[in-house]
């Protein structure tokens, strides 16, 4: 069984005119090939998921805002539709500049209120993923989780095309598309799509990941289509479209709170 490895990616990112689209596949296809996961999509790719969760200053959206070169996010991660017998993820995407690392551990959904509410990593986190330590890193989201008393604050939600390397596996490229999202989701609307708006319409976001050194072939086909790197992040440009990181008002959760303090 193939385990991730802990080491830092690098990640670029770069926003695309949906025009483009066609013309990017078919530059890249002498190079790339669909991961595995598009099997499990539909014609626009897979669906991906995501419940971001931040303090109650939202301190990792204003680490973003800021320019802070390391940081994190913490979310939990599905895909696709709606199965209670589904696993999903909880992940702490680290950055530090424009290198990123994730810890990841997978739960079954219909278990995942259960995790959170007891801790029990040793019952509820599946270790037959292959994913490295995946009891310690649901620890890790834990202890984060208790320390900050973070909170759900924004489902995000995308279409995904999926590519990694013919040559170097290592490489992904990820076309990420009809990006939407909610504001204040409960832990039980992972898989919700009412009540949502959507960012940036009528582009989508290209990734970029690798190891060590920008393939050669693909700075061409960026400089091909003018395209130029951005700092785009899902998760502020959401929240920034709900308009909710003024309200100072906002509350707590009192039952998830509570549940996180047991």
């Amino acid at each position: 069984m193939k385990y991730e490895v802990h080491k830092m990616k690098f990640e670029y990112k770069y926003l695309v005119p949906c025009k483009l689209l066609p013309e990017l596949r078919t530059l890249i296809s002498p190079f790339m090939e669909r991961d595995g996961m598009m099997n499990f999509g539909g014609p626009e790719g897979y669906t991906v998921r995501s419940i971001y969760f931040d303090t109650p200053r939202y301190d990792f959206y204003h680490e973003k805002e800021d320019g802070l070169k390391i940081r994190k996010k913490l979310r939990i991660r599905g895909y696709n539709a709606y199965n209670p017998e589904n696993f999903l993820f909880l992940e702490i995407k680290r950055k530090n500049a424009k290198k990123l690392m994730k810890n990841r551990a997978a739960v079954i959904y219909k278990n995942l209120n259960d995790l959170l509410f007891t801790g029990n990593t040793g019952k509820y986190v599946l270790t037959d993923k292959g994913l490295k330590e995946p009891l310690e890193n649901a620890g890790r989201f834990l202890f984060n989780l208790h320390k900050s008393l973070l909170q759900p604050v924004v489902l995000v939600i995308y279409e995904r095309e999926a590519f990694f390397g013919k040559f170097d596996s290592s490489m992904r490229i990820t076309f990420d598309k009809y990006l939407r999202s909610s504001i204040d989701p409960e832990l039980n609307e992972l898989f919700k799509e009412e009540n949502i708006k959507y960012t940036a319409p009528g582009s989508f976001v290209l990734e970029v990941k690798f190891y060590d050194i920008f393939p050669s072939w693909m700075k061409k086909i960026i400089y091909s289509l003018g395209l130029k790197q951005d700092t785009f992040s899902k998760y502020t440009r959401c929240i920034d479209e709900h308009k909710e990181i003024n309200n100072n008002s906002r509350t707590l959760m009192r039952d998830y709170i509570h549940a996180i303090h047991i």
